[in-house]
């Protein structure tokens, strides 16, 4: 007796030994196939020689098959990765141009109104500064003309699911965890995640190729320390003559004004520009700030230019701009590759009141040897400042390095001093006020110390010890971590001590055998707080 039609057929378990059990649901049962039918005992039929498929036989059918994976994945699990990201699909979908969804899409199409019409949105109502437009209509000029229809949303480059396959016209089910955590079914909402039930398979498979290239091209980006204690290439300089006679003898160090290099006059206050050892990297570039003749041969001090590249701004900076940075070092004459010009930019005295105004859309022609600067940058922060202003001293100007000066500036700031001596007492000499880091402590000023600087007579009470860990049979209880850790939420016991609290009640430093006080070691007496 027949029944029918069917419905829907699926493979289930392997309780029939080596051969699958074939599901089929009817209008009026659900049985199981345990054996084939006589008439169609193999499939595809004997007769017609089918010993192998062959490429042209699966893009033939890659529509069926793409459609029975996805309706695979339906089937599948949470947290079963879906069958149809895989290389191999993908390249199967994109080689036989596979459409997803395609039965939901066609009836889709054959019920949409003939009548309508897709309204013109108008021009965007984004409003910027001219600044901001400069910058977006350079680097987002694509994205700013978009038109936001749906059919531009698929090359959008936030992902969106396609909307047309079968999954995407289906409601959320409200049962997976992904739907309990919505608001519309009183979750908090915090998860943003669709409906298990919900998984587009084109936007799947779109994500799956663009993690794939974001995977291959990920860039190395070298600090700006590395690049500039890179190795440099000597050059072939066989004509290096200095110009006039010294301009100041220091020691065994002759130091002079100009030099000839091949024809080539560099002075003092000149940028020239260094290669790397590496032939595929840049040029580095410095400013010339002394050059002199000793035992090592003819040297020259470099303080270097970073280019915009090697800072925060990556690849988005001007390839022409350069910044300051606090790197010096001593190299020879035969290094320099050639002479360079560096202009520095000075940002124009309204310019908090010029946000608004056209920008100059060149700041210097690009012929290969002119560059501009206009910030100092911080390595350590990722800051851009103004550039310093230290001016040499007319005795000094032949030598004078701003980033040594600025290094040395650094340095005596840290190193504690003392100021106002009041009186001596008991082999010490007591001080109103000490300066420190460019911060100045008095006398009644209170202060934080490490945990280190004093104890206290009283003390706290020790928190409870943990209980002793006891040994385990790891493959008789493979989970007992999870309910055993030693990690406890909120738990002050790992982190670190905070910092005493005091008020400063006198500044000395002891005094030396010959009446001096010994002001490298600075001394506080201090009123203990408790917190």
């Amino acid at each position: 007796k027949k029944l029918g039609p069917i419905n829907a057929w699926w493979i289930t378990g392997f309780d029939g030994g080596e051969k699958a059990l074939i599901g089929f649901s009817t209008g009026a049962e659900q049985p199981f196939l345990t054996l084939p039918p006589a008439p169609q005992t193999t499939v595809p039929p004997a007769g017609l020689n089918f010993n192998r498929f062959t490429e042209d036989s699966l893009l033939r059918h890659a529509q069926f098959v793409v459609e029975q994976v996805e309706s695979y994945d339906e089937a599948g699990d949470s947290d079963e990765p879906p069958v149809l990201i895989t290389p191999c699909m993908r390249d199967l979908i994109k080689l036989a141009g596979v459409t997803l969804g395609k039965r939901r899409a066609v009836r889709r199409q054959a019920i949409r109104h003939p009548t309508r019409i897709d309204k013109d949105k108008g021009p965007t109502k984004a409003t910027t500064t001219k600044l901001v437009y400069h910058i977006f209509d350079t680097f987002f000029s694509e994205q700013i003309e978009k038109d936001e229809r749906e059919e531009d949303k698929e090359n959008s480059t936030k992902r969106r699911r396609c909307g047309v396959c079968e999954v995407c016209q289906q409601p959320e089910c409200g049962k997976c965890k992904a739907c309990q955590n919505m608001v519309k079914f009183g979750g908090s909402g915090r998860s943003k995640q669709a409906c298990l039930q919900r998984r587009c398979p084109n936007l799947a498979v779109r994500e799956a190729d663009e993690d794939e290239e974001v995977d291959d091209n990920i860039p190395e980006m070298p600090s700006p320390k590395k690049m500039l204690q890179g190795r440099k290439k000597k050059q072939n300089k066989s004509r290096i003559s200095w110009v006039g006679e010294p301009v100041k003898r220091d020691g065994k160090k002759d130091y002079y004004q100009r030099v000839c290099i091949d024809s080539e006059t560099l002075e003092v206050g000149d940028c020239v520009s260094v290669s790397p050892d590496d032939p595929t990297k840049p040029l580095y570039l410095a400013r010339v700030t002394a050059m002199w003749e000793d035992s090592s041969g003819q040297m020259f001090h470099a303080h270097w230019f970073c280019p915009g590249s090697d800072t925060v701004l990556g690849a988005t900076s001007d390839p022409l701009e350069l910044f300051l940075v606090d790197e010096c070092e001593d190299m020879q004459l035969s290094y320099i590759h050639g002479k360079v010009n560096v202009i520095y930019k000075a940002p124009s005295e309204s310019w908090s009141m010029e946000g608004g105004l056209d920008m100059e859309s060149k700041m210097v022609e690009d012929d290969g040897r002119t560059y501009f600067y206009q910030m100092w940058y911080d390595q350590e922060y990722a800051r851009f400042e103004s550039p310093p202003t230290a001016q040499p001293a007319e005795d000094n100007k032949y030598k004078f390095c701003m980033s040594c000066a600025r290094l040395d500036e650094v340095r005596h700031k840290e190193i504690p001093k003392v100021a106002e001596p009041l009186e001596e007492s008991e082999g010490k000499m007591f001080y109103a006020a000490a300066t420190k880091n460019g911060v100045q402590y008095r006398v009644g000023d209170g202060v934080y110390l490490l945990p280190e600087a004093f104890s206290f007579s009283v003390k706290p009470a020790s928190p409870a010890k943990r209980p002793k860990k006891e040994a385990v049979d790891e493959e008789l209880h493979p989970e007992h971590y999870r309910k055993y850790s030693e990690y406890i939420k909120g738990s002050n016991l790992d982190a670190p001590d905070p910092f005493r609290v005091g008020r400063i009640k006198g500044i000395f430093c002891s005094l030396r055998s010959n009446g001096k006080p010994n002001e490298a070691d600075i001394k506080l007496n201090i009123y203990k707080f408790y917190r």
